[in-house]
């Protein structure tokens, strides 16, 4: 009779430590904690840029359309930066893009300021000049930047060739002992329903395809997006039109 309350005793115990790991598992995963990221940790520890710039094209120049550009991680910083320069230059409403990723939480304060503001386009190109003529280099779009890229409809692509566009899953990080870090890939169900307390129904269901098949590559690096996938996911459309 010991015996036996001895193992039940044991059996609560251990149900008690899983429930107590799967609610902390739970907050960490769905409440916006700071350890969930969207992208590479080196890539948020990049000096983000925000800036005012003319698309340029390699073999057809510059345009003379003024554009906003995010150069860099997509972190709290960055978006304090762009909403400074929103203030300075309110006439604008062109978004180019030139990111590696950064966090998600960050990405749904983009979306909320970039409807607010009426930004009619998002763009990437092959450089881009700043008002001081200083040159910058750069065409990717990464993990959480996809989200940004999404935002319109209206996406316009200054160049003859298709631009960097990595994927990847959704994961989280948890920081252990002696500087060691263990990632999780949840199932893609639960990274939509968490995706559903930041973007829109809709926007969801518009790119649900995307969104799965990125999550099917579960990795800490991204994979890039070959022509096919370009034209299957409607990322460029106008340069498939050419």
């Amino acid at each position: 009779m010991k015996t036996k309350l001895s193992s039940l005793k044991k059996l609560q115990f251990i149900g008690f430590i899983l429930s107590v790991l799967l609610i902390v598992y739970y907050f960490l995963l769905f409440k916006g904690s700071p350890l969930f990221l969207d992208s590479e940790p080196v890539a948020l520890n990049v000096e983000p840029n925000v800036a005012v710039v003319y698309a340029c094209s390699d073999q057809e120049g510059c345009r003379e359309k003024a554009s906003f550009l995010i150069d860099g991680p997509i972190i709290e910083k960055t978006h304090k930066i762009f909403k400074d320069r929103v203030k300075e230059n309110p006439e604008i409403k062109s978004l180019c893009l030139n990111s590696p990723g950064g966090e998600l939480k960050i990405v749904k304060k983009f979306l909320d300021f970039l409807k607010s503001i009426e930004i009619e386009e998002i763009c990437m190109a092959d450089s881009y000049v700043t008002l001081d003529m200083q040159k910058i280099i750069g065409n990717q779009c990464s993990s959480a930047c996809i989200h940004l890229l999404l935002f319109s409809e209206n996406r316009m692509l200054i160049s003859s060739k298709l631009p960097l566009i990595g994927v990847h899953a959704t994961y989280s990080s948890f920081k252990l002992l002696f500087g060691k870090t263990m990632y999780l890939w949840p199932r893609a169900w639960f990274v939509i329903n968490y995706y559903s307390s930041f973007f829109s129904r809709d926007y969801i269901n518009k790119h649900l395809d995307f969104f799965n098949y990125s999550l099917s590559i579960r990795s800490l690096k991204v994979h890039l997006l070959t022509k096919s996938e370009f034209k299957k996911y409607n990322i460029f459309p106008q340069y498939f039109d050419q």
